[in-house]
């Protein structure tokens, strides 16, 4: 009687230290995730300042006058980046102009603008300037070029100029240049149906669809 009281008595101990084991695993768990460490893919995301996102800035943007343009630092800073392209621009149909006109002062531009490069804008323009004019002698028919620097920085702003004036079909030309985008992207996108009858009720038809694909 006394072994199975015994018995009895061990049987019920051992759902107990099951329980009490099965708890303090329970909350070992509960401590490990309180201090467990967020996994890397989520993580919250943080946008930093860089080179991109810059052009996001809005600042006194949708408030600005139109005829007041530079309280706007996104009008500034895309004017400032079309001026570079125009002085580049402006810089190579002059030397253009050169190569068929007088090749020296084709030559000294070349070599300048090798070290000054012309998408340094009004930079380039000034250290142009500044530049004295020179003389170079052409040893086979003994005749002296003169190159006046001021004078070919002058023709460049001229020609920017007229450049400049005529980015006024600039809007007309972004929209042209949208619609032909959407244009290439509804004709990769959607079926265009062919001249074949047949291939539109045979196979062809699922093959230009993309839902058949050769094995």
């Amino acid at each position: 009687m006394q072994s199975l009281v015994a018995c009895v008595g061990l049987s019920a101990a051992v759902p107990r230290t099951r329980l009490n084991s099965s708890g303090s695993r329970l909350q070992g768990l509960r401590a490990s995730l309180r201090n467990a460490q967020p996994r890397s893919g989520r993580r919250a995301l943080v946008v930093q300042a860089n080179e991109l996102n810059k052009w996001a800035d809005r600042s006194n943007y949708d408030e600005h006058n139109n005829d007041d343009w530079e309280n706007s630092q996104f009008d500034r800073e895309t004017a400032a980046l079309v001026l570079k392209v125009l002085t580049a621009k402006a810089t190579q149909r002059l030397l253009l102009q050169l190569q068929e006109l007088d090749v020296f002062k084709a030559q000294w531009l070349t070599n300048y603008c090798s070290e000054h490069p012309p998408s340094g804008s009004n930079k380039f323009l000034l250290g142009l300037l500044r530049q004295k004019a020179t003389t170079v002698l052409d040893a086979s028919t003994a005749t002296t070029h003169t190159i006046d620097p001021a004078n070919l920085a002058h023709r460049i702003v001229q020609i920017r100029s007229e450049m400049a004036s005529t980015m006024l079909k600039f809007p007309k030309y972004a929209e042209v240049q949208t619609t032909e985008v959407l244009r290439e992207h509804l004709m990769t996108s959607t079926y265009v149906s062919g001249t074949s009858t047949a291939g539109a009720e045979g196979g062809d038809y699922k093959e230009r669809r993309g839902y058949y694909r050769r094995r």
